[in-house]
């Protein structure tokens, strides 16, 4: 049961597994990233037939408009006694919004004959996308605002009536199979006159006037136009493009060669091709994809969880991680060199960086004597909250939410920074700042 949402529950990094505890003091990253347990293709799969292994997609119907959903994260049983947990970053949509009437029929279909324990939507403004999208996806990736969560009835085509304010929206659907697992299905719909409300939130955001901010937002669709052609014509020099509200309105374009000469025959017809400025860089956008992807088998190759990000406007990758002096060091040490493009950040740059990049499993001795184990973690720019309700339990030494789906619980990974404090009548959890957050027997 993933998914990233404000701390309002118990505020814990929770991914939840069907595996044994055992007293490794450090844990492979590639079992502990909070980006991702499992690197998993974000693009669901097609096949209902494919269940043993990942769940199959969903599907929104909105007056006759259907959409075949992303998947954000899951947890999902293997068929062994085991399961498999994947979240990716952010919230991932498909990347064209089903239109809507401000008053709609939301009908969802889910592509599994098992009837599903529980299912829970919530509607959340797309306000907020997430730079980290791979080149070959076909997906949109969003950051968690805060919105509306509704209950939806437990079968296998569930449907909301709904009356949504104009705007563009990610409607993020859990599902939880009592047989199977949970998963985290995400839509994008555009209700209608979204332009008016987007100009007052664009209004409040840059601090322009009703009139001007209505005045650029005219122009965004034509710009993704224009964007697409020359991601098409100029692959070999296009470095990005992007927009600046402040302080002037201008439509940046990155080349490795050229000038506005250059894209001039492009502009022909567009209203806002006064506002076109070229900038010249070193990397073309093709490059930086390339080279993110080093980044990232780079980072995995010393063990070490990273996110990694193209900033376009700086003509750069970003790698970021708990500790950046530490990953140099081991790629360093390791014989690994990154590409010049990129540059490593730290994850909490105004924070005291961490004195390690590595999940571990912290133990306590209970007064009888008994070991209790805790997987905590690497350190990360990310926070989830769980979902799952049930009650927190020790089994064999291990720190389990009880639900009633699985003999023993799921295992839990906690947040970097967690700590388990024994006593003699109580087992718990404490935060980097040692307050306790959860506590054995008690319901979460």
């Amino acid at each position: 049961m993933l998914r990233r949402q404000p701390s309002t529950l118990v505020g814990l990094l929770l991914i939840f597994l069907m595996v044994a505890c055992t007293p490794a003091k450090t844990t492979d990253e590639s079992a502990l990233s909070d980006d991702e347990l499992v690197i998993v293709d974000d693009s669901p799969a097609d096949s209902p037939d494919q269940a043993s292994t990942e769940p199959p997609p969903a599907t929104l119907n909105i007056d006759g408009t259907e959409q075949k959903s992303g998947i954000t994260g899951y947890c999902w049983q293997q068929g062994d006694g085991t399961s498999i947990c994947a979240d990716g970053i952010g919230f991932t949509t498909p990347p064209d919004p089903i239109p809507a009437e401000a008053t709609l029929l939301a009908q969802f279909e889910l592509m599994l004959d098992a009837k599903p324990g529980r299912a829970q939507l919530t509607v959340f403004p797309a306000s907020q996308p997430v730079l980290t999208v791979p080149e070959e996806s076909d997906w949109l990736h969003w950051k968690s605002v805060p919105g509306d969560q509704f209950t939806l009835p437990p079968n296998n085509n569930p449907s909301i009536e709904l009356t949504l304010e104009p705007g563009l929206y990610v409607f993020d659907m859990f599902v939880d199979w009592p047989d199977y697992g949970g998963v985290n299905y995400g839509f994008l719909v555009a209700v209608e006159g979204a332009s008016s409300r987007d100009s007052t939130a664009f209004v409040d955001d840059q601090g322009l006037p009703l009139d001007e901010a209505t005045y650029r937002m005219r122009f965004e669709e034509t710009i993704g136009e224009f964007q697409s052609l020359l991601m098409a014509d100029l692959t070999d020099t296009y470095g990005g493009l992007w927009v600046e509200q402040h302080p002037e309105y201008r439509i940046v374009i990155a080349l490795t060669e050229g000038d506005i000469e250059t894209i001039r025959p492009y502009l022909d017809g567009y209203e806002w091709a006064d506002f076109v400025e070229v900038l010249p860089v070193n990397y073309t956008l093709e490059e930086l994809r390339a080279d993110q992807a080093m980044a990232s088998q780079a980072a995995d190759s010393v063990q070490v969880s990273a996110v990694t990000a193209v900033d376009i406007v700086n003509n750069r990758i970003e790698l970021v991680v708990g500790n950046p002096d530490l990953l140099l060091s081991d790629l360093t040490q390791a014989g690994v060199q990154l590409p010049e493009s990129v540059v490593v950040l730290a994850s909490d740059p105004e924070g005291e960086l961490p004195g390690t990049n590595l999940g571990v499993l912290l133990e306590a001795i209970t007064p009888d004597g008994r070991a209790i184990y805790l997987p905590v973690q690497p350190p990360s720019e990310d926070s989830m909250a769980a979902l799952m309700e049930g009650k927190l339990v020790e089994v064999d030494g291990c720190l389990r939410i009880e639900d009633g789906h699985y003999a023993d619980g799921w295992l839990m990974l906690w947040p970097f920074g967690s700590d388990i404090r024994v006593a003699e009548d109580r087992i718990e959890v404490v935060n980097e700042d040692g307050k306790p957050v959860a506590r054995v027997g008690d319901w979460l």
